[in-house]
């Protein structure tokens, strides 16, 4: 059985939750965190590349977060202050297609997501070892931002994990969202949200 493959988190962009997984619009560029507002569904991407020249890496990836640099959790959790949102314009499962990458890429991949926290529900295991050997995947799913489970201040860090465990090895570009709900303002790459 081959080793785990090692992967990076190496970008994300934002869009809004206005189309198909080809045809929704973007938020804003890759790696920049834009405003958003409380309790309005949007959707965020991530690109994760191959690092290790082989190995698989399962069949399920979740979508977890931090609050205020606590322990990464599901957003499935009761008191979570982001959790995946249906979402009518794609369906649990769709595949998703080449758009911030540039290598080579899997298009059978099931990874658009709906449910709580599971990114990839393929029924085996991505084996880069041989015939679907790649170098990157996308992941998207639908999110939104809970109004009575922040604070002025808060952070939310978002990351991807193998199963619900194991963080995804190197995190190149991470998004880090500050919960500022007196007026508007950017900072890098720091989301602020009114509301």
């Amino acid at each position: 059985m081959p080793a785990m493959v090692t992967l990076s988190q190496d970008a994300y962009r934002f869009r809004n939750d206005d189309g198909s997984e080809t045809t929704a619009t973007w938020k804003a560029a890759v790696n920049i965190v834009p405003p958003l507002q409380l309790g309005v569904p949007f959707r965020i991407r991530f690109l994760i590349s191959r690092l290790s020249e082989a190995g698989t890496f399962g069949n399920t990836m979740t979508f977890r977060y931090s609050h205020n640099g606590g322990t990464f959790k599901l957003t499935s959790e009761s008191d979570a202050p982001i959790t995946t949102s249906p979402s009518v314009n794609y369906t649990q499962g769709d595949d998703s297609t080449q758009q911030l990458g540039a290598d080579t890429y899997i298009s059978n991949n099931n990874s658009m997501a709906q449910k709580a926290a599971f990114l990839n529900v393929r029924g085996d295991s991505f084996d880069w070892t041989g015939g679907l050997c790649t170098t990157e995947m996308e992941y998207e799913t639908c999110v939104q931002l809970i109004p009575g489970h922040v604070s002025n201040g808060d952070t939310i860090e978002l990351r991807c994990y193998f199963g619900s465990t194991t963080e995804v090895g190197t995190m190149v570009e991470v998004p880090i969202l500050t919960i500022v709900k007196a007026g508007l303002r950017l900072s890098g790459s720091t989301m602020v949200v009114s509301g």
